[in-house]
């Protein structure tokens, strides 16, 4: 079975990336992984992360399920920041319907979200996260 791991990954990109409410709140800067070089003037950003697969085949058809982490870094003054972006997210999201090459979308749903202070006490860290189920076409 081929798993759609980097398909998925792409065609969420792909419908974060166009999203025309997360558009403003931070433009461009959806990651594969956070930048080395961290300005404030690359906040906020996204990176869609930390995932995990495991094989959701039944007895007659092949399927995996996603578990997907994306993640918010913002520096602004409070949370706020960060959780209007988790919103714009998950409403983006839920709303699409990825075009993963080779492969359908069962189901999308967001299973939960967090806001903390980072450990450098300036960068607030939000996660939100789904699982995603797949078939082959």
């Amino acid at each position: 079975m081929t798993t759609a791991n980097w398909a998925l990954q792409k065609a969420l990109y792909q419908v974060l990336s166009t999203d025309t409410v997360l558009a403003p709140l931070v433009g461009n800067r959806i990651f594969d992984d956070a930048p080395v070089s961290d300005p404030p003037t690359m906040h906020p950003f996204l990176v869609i992360g930390e995932g995990s697969l495991r094989d959701w085949s039944t007895s007659t058809e092949d399927g995996a399920e996603h578990i997907i982490d994306i993640r918010v870094y913002s520096r602004s003054g409070g949370r706020s920041e960060t959780k209007l972006i988790l919103e714009a997210v998950d409403t983006a999201l839920r709303g699409a319907a990825p075009n993963i090459t080779g492969h359908v979308l069962i189901n999308l749903t967001m299973q939960r979200q967090e806001v903390r202070m980072a450990s450098d006490g300036e960068t607030h860290l939000g996660l939100i996260r789904f699982r995603v189920v797949t078939e082959p076409e």
